[in-house]
């Protein structure tokens, strides 16, 4: 007979609590999937939209509200880190293995995170009261796949020249940035505003997890191209994000100490999210197996499904 101890208990209330906020969430890809294969809503357009006016006014209302505390500041920049890392290793390994666009599309996906359509609500179940720092800290993501990520993602079609280019038009760098300068000026946004900014993080959320079952409705049928390139993006999401938060955890205790235990978690939490909806959205805008980005994107959220929960349990909680 096995002995459940108190800790176990604890892991496991954990777990089910997890899996009882995740589940609703992944009900809004049943509902792009009816979107698309039934509405006929386009995959395009729903992207642009989601790209170039949803994720820069959520991203412009989190860095004008958001308080920048000293302490917190390094966070974007160790997001930013860890994503162009994986990014590149990823973009340089894949190319072992391909020749082709795939190599741009697994250079991008590996530039980012499921961190804000998935990881904003997940977090904010356990750790409401810290928010926007973690808000903050994907901020460094987000612009990692809006720089780097698109960079890979644009190469496919563009040259490096024109790669630039493609970047310096993502209206989320200049949203961004107006946001960081008003809240340092201390001028703020009034309560209207944030109120607004409140229905535009909604609409981020649905959208965001939304469209990866639009981009399955218009799949004939789901595949990996032969395993060969979801292995490289779970492995790299699943595998090397995690090991290299570990990492960075472990050298700053061991050294500087410049994080503080919710520092700590939020580095730890960004890390095991998921492959992002925006690589589906991505894929979808540059034509670059849409299909098979979508497919890969969707098994990794049901990995997700049990592997956050677990993780979190075991390791951060």
């Amino acid at each position: 007979m096995i002995r459940r101890t108190p800790r176990f208990f604890s892991v496991m209330d954990l777990f089910f609590l997890l899996l009882g906020k995740i589940v609703p969430l992944y009900a809004l890809i049943a509902l792009g999937f009816v979107a698309g294969r039934v509405l006929r809503v386009g995959r395009r357009s729903l992207s642009k939209i989601l790209i170039q006016i949803i994720v820069p006014a959520v991203f412009f209302g989190a860095a004008a509200t958001m308080e920048l505390r000293p302490a917190y500041i390094l966070l974007p920049f160790v997001c930013y880190g860890m994503a162009a890392i994986t990014g590149t290793t990823m973009y340089h390994l894949s190319g072992l293995v391909y020749q082709d666009r795939h190599r741009n599309l697994i250079g991008q996906a590996s530039s980012t995170a499921n961190s804000g359509y998935l990881g904003v609500p997940v977090f904010a179940a356990l750790y409401p009261e810290d928010i926007s720092v973690y808000i903050f800290a994907a901020l460094g993501v987000a612009l990692c796949e809006y720089t780097l990520g698109l960079y890979f993602l644009a190469r496919g079609h563009f040259s490096p020249r024109e790669s630039l280019k493609k970047i310096a038009q993502m209206p989320v760098l200049y949203a961004t940035a107006a946001g960081l300068a008003l809240n340092a000026s201390g001028v703020g946004l009034s309560q209207n505003l944030v109120d607004l900014w409140g229905y535009f993080r909604g609409a981020y959320v649905v959208l965001g997890i939304m469209i990866v079952g639009l981009g399955l409705s218009g799949v004939k049928s789901l595949t990996l191209g032969g395993g060969r390139f979801a292995a490289l993006l779970w492995g790299q999401k699943f595998l090397l994000w995690p090991a290299l938060a570990f990492g960075i955890v472990a050298l700053d205790q061991q050294t500087m100490g410049l994080l503080d235990d919710t520092a700590r978690r939020v580095v730890m939490m960004i890390s095991i999210m998921p492959l992002a909806g925006n690589t589906v959205a991505f894929a979808a805008h540059y034509r670059i197996h849409p299909e098979k980005a979508a497919t890969t994107v969707f098994f990794s959220m049901f990995i997700g499904l049990v592997y956050i929960p677990v993780f979190v349990a075991l390791f951060i909680h």
